[in-house]
């Protein structure tokens, strides 16, 4: 859902494209643009249990909108994740164009702002060491 569009045309969706270990400059360009004026960016499991799409959209400040099949997150027990994400089963699929009409601006604004912070404390190199150190200790 992008900032920059007009109510009849409120989500935007690219064409597919195949990733290659390198990508083109023009098209990184492309997709920093977007995902920095997109209130919402998608952000569906890779391979895994997260996609690394999530931490680039909370790195450019928008609001994830993460897509799970198995519910993992990572530092769960230290971060609310719906907070500063919408966090959406791949079974309510149907529902999520609802569910971000839903969001007003305070919301979106304050969720922006929670990512942004999340994000700096513990998905930065610095903060992601640390908050395994804070993790490992208190498993003990």
């Amino acid at each position: 859902w992008s900032s920059d569009v007009c109510s009849s045309d409120l989500f935007y969706f690219s064409q597919p494209r195949y990733w290659t270990p390198s990508v083109p400059n023009d098209k990184f360009e492309e997709f920093v643009s977007i995902t920095k004026r997109s209130l919402f960016s998608l952000c569906p499991k890779g391979y895994g249990k997260q996609s690394f799409r999530l931490y680039e959209v909370l790195q450019l400040g928008s609001v994830p909108v993460f897509v799970y099949t198995d519910r993992w997150f990572p530092f769960e027990k230290f971060i609310d994740w719906n907070k500063f994400c919408v966090l959406i089963h791949e079974s309510e699929i149907h529902s999520l164009k609802n569910k971000l009409l839903s969001y007003n601006k305070n919301q979106i604004k304050e969720m922006q702002a929670e990512g942004k912070k999340i994000y700096n404390e513990y998905f930065t190199m610095e903060g992601m060491s640390k908050n395994i150190l804070k993790y490992l200790q208190n498993e003990k």
